[in-house]
């Protein structure tokens, strides 16, 4: 019987439908918008009331507006540019950025949007659901805060008395800093973040739960002087790659078919270290990726190309370690942060 009666609502009763989506569309706390199918210049002709609370406009105020209307400084430029490139190819659309109400305050927002189609297919209007993330994006930001005291606790206490939990917890923390690590925003890691219900971590899109600001130039011998280098020993991590070179080159030599769980070791050794280096933080995050998916993957061929590729990272690694805690010679400590990051994320794609 209720089958019967949606069916007909459905197809027979085109007055109880409209009523029926009219009490949908108003008592729904998502926000709903509903725009002409005009890509280039769209008009608004339906906002329900969560996305006037939302935004602070009036459905009157908006009625006939671009949608343009919400964008402002800190907009995601890239994002918009493939909302129309999705839309031009009629396909559906979904992402996040930050928009801006009617009294200039600015939210960050989760939205989607798709095209509603008359049978012959041509496009009728748009429809786009949309997200508040102010309070994710406010939990999100206290998680990294309590995560940074933490491992600055940790650092501090286990400084002259290492603890047979220290690695365990180090993991955890490294986990939980995988949710604001810009390295690590991309398609093949989305996994992370349940398939992106919060997030929009596209490649070349920076998202908009933790702001990704350029970090600010400073030299070797500044860096060197500030107390947090102090917890860090150059020796065991050129230890840590020389152990590293000789795996792959063992490798290479007697022509091994898969790479060992030492160098994952190794490299989650590598990953803790630096972790506690507060100016290296998403260099570490993304070398415990890699590290974790070797200690975890079975099935990994140690192809020339592989060893040359982690050979290739070592080099980095020694490089950066030799310019900024050896000779001091850096005039910008995080001027190998992009190459490293970038050869790490190499690896851990060619593994996903």
């Amino acid at each position: 019987m209720p089958e019967q009666l949606f069916n007909s609502i459905l197809n027979n009763d085109p007055d109880l439908l409209q009523q029926f989506l009219m009490q949908f569309f108003n008592s729904s706390f998502h926000s709903i918008v509903i725009t002409t199918a005009d890509i280039d210049q769209p008009q608004i002709l339906y906002a329900n009331p969560a996305f006037c609370q939302m935004t602070g406009y009036t459905l009157e105020e908006l009625r006939g507006k671009t949608p343009k209307l919400f964008q402002g400084p800190k907009t995601n430029h890239k994002v918009i540019q493939r909302l129309v490139a999705n839309l031009r190819e009629d396909r559906p659309f979904h992402g996040s950025t930050t928009n801006y109400r009617k009294d200039g305050s600015s939210y960050p927002v989760e939205w989607n949007i798709t095209p509603i189609k008359e049978r012959n297919g041509n496009i009728l209007c748009y429809i786009s659901i949309q997200k508040d993330l102010t309070n994710l994006k406010a939990v999100t930001s206290r998680l990294k805060s309590t995560n940074e005291h933490f491992r600055q606790f940790l650092r501090q206490i286990s400084h002259n008395n290492r603890l047979d939990t220290e690695e365990k917890t180090t993991q955890l923390l490294i986990d939980n800093a995988r949710l604001f690590t810009p390295a690590l925003r991309s398609e093949q890691s989305i996994e992370l973040f349940e398939e992106g219900e919060f997030f929009d971590f596209s490649i070349d899109d920076s998202g908009v739960l933790i702001d990704n600001e350029p970090k600010p130039t400073l030299s070797a011998e500044a860096y060197i002087s500030n107390k947090d280098s102090h917890y860090f020993n150059p020796n065991e991590i050129a230890a840590l790659l020389t152990d590293i070179e000789d795996t792959l080159h063992s490798m290479e030599s007697f022509q091994q078919t898969s790479l060992t769980h030492h160098i994952g070791d190794d490299l989650q050794d590598l990953a803790n270290t630096l972790f506690f280096l507060d100016e290296f933080n998403d260099m570490a995050t993304t070398l415990a990726e890699l590290a974790t998916i070797i200690r975890t993957k079975t099935d990994i061929e140690a192809e020339p190309f592989l060893i040359e590729t982690f050979l290739g990272l070592s080099h980095d690694l020694r490089e950066w370690l030799r310019a900024i805690f050896i000779e001091k010679t850096s005039r910008n400590i995080h001027e190998y942060d992009a190459t490293i990051i970038a050869s790490t994320k190499q690896l851990i794609f060619q593994f996903l």
